[in-house]
């Protein structure tokens, strides 16, 4: 039920998204990063992107540290990826 009202609110229990086998640790460097900018703000620098089946798209390094921080639920943007429009912009954004 608690996972049913966190995904209204846009939240993902972290247990359920899925991770491509392509994805590869990110380096430390990027890690540390974006780790002290949670520290500084308490913020995370980038989104978790995720499409309708909840296989991660967008913002591995920020699904690490929450997994780090130990955190139940992470913010997710929820994308059709299906969508012609997505799979344009989405590639220009990877590659700016």
């Amino acid at each position: 039920m608690l996972d049913f009202i966190m995904r209204l609110l846009g939240y993902e229990n972290i247990r359920n998204i899925k991770i491509p086998t392509e994805y590869t640790i990110p380096g430390v460097k990027k890690l540390q990063c974006k780790a002290t900018f949670f520290q500084t703000t308490g913020q995370f620098l980038d989104k978790v992107v995720v499409n309708n089946d909840n296989v991660l798209v967008d913002g591995y390094t920020t699904y690490i540290l929450n997994k780090w921080l130990e955190n139940e639920y992470i913010k997710v943007v929820r994308i059709d990826s299906s969508l012609q429009l997505y799979k344009t912009v989405y590639k220009n954004y990877k590659y700016r």
